[in-house]
């Protein structure tokens, strides 16, 4: 069964360095056809720092350093997918992230993907960020689980356990198939010697 994300739509996906969140977006524009109802014209991804792994996410990525300004993309309607990764801090200070959410990517045609640390940085703008925001994808944290609880309180002020033990289920899962995986290449290495 397939859902896919319904365009202009806006994301944050939140975790803690090296737990998979540019594998996932690599993955994500990987089968983009599958998890958008729009082909997207272009695709930028803004970064703070370079990281080689960029190269991995497709030749037909622009790739531009620092926050994303309205200009960028105001005078072209085709459909746009930005990409704004590892810019928690200087999107604190500034407000082109916020207007991002809340007016550009309706008004501009464009969808956004905002990969961050934290999903409760107490940066200027960041709670609107996070109101407007269509998805949200969580990965694991082991050092931080307050803020799966606090996010559930806020989505199902109801049932808030709902969301919590799908959570638990969901990156127990993850961590179990990554532990099978570190397993699998330690056997591996076994063999060859």
């Amino acid at each position: 069964m397939s859902m896919p994300w319904i365009h202009p739509w806006t994301s944050i996906l939140s975790g803690p360095t090296g737990c998979g969140k540019t594998f996932f977006v690599k993955k994500f524009l990987n089968n983009l056809t599958r998890m958008s109802d729009t082909r997207f014209e272009r695709v930028i991804l803004y970064y703070s720092e370079w990281q080689p792994a960029y190269r991995e996410l497709g030749s037909s990525l622009e790739f531009r350093e620092g926050l994303p300004q309205t200009s960028d993309f105001a005078d072209d309607p085709r459909p746009k997918l930005v990409i704004i990764d590892d810019l928690m801090r200087q999107s604190s200070s500034s407000g082109a992230l916020c207007d991002l959410f809340t007016k550009n990517s309706h008004h501009n045609n464009l969808s956004v993907i905002f990969i961050t640390q934290n999903i409760f940085h107490q940066g200027r703008g960041q709670r609107d960020v996070s109101l407007n925001s269509h998805y949200i994808v969580l990965f694991r944290n082991v050092r931080d689980r307050a803020q799966i609880r606090h996010l559930a309180r806020q989505v199902y002020p109801e049932d808030p356990r709902f969301l919590q033990e799908a959570y638990l289920d969901a990156t127990s899962q993850a961590k179990k198939n990554k532990q099978q995986q570190q397993e699998k290449k330690r056997n591996n290495k076994k063999i060859k010697i």
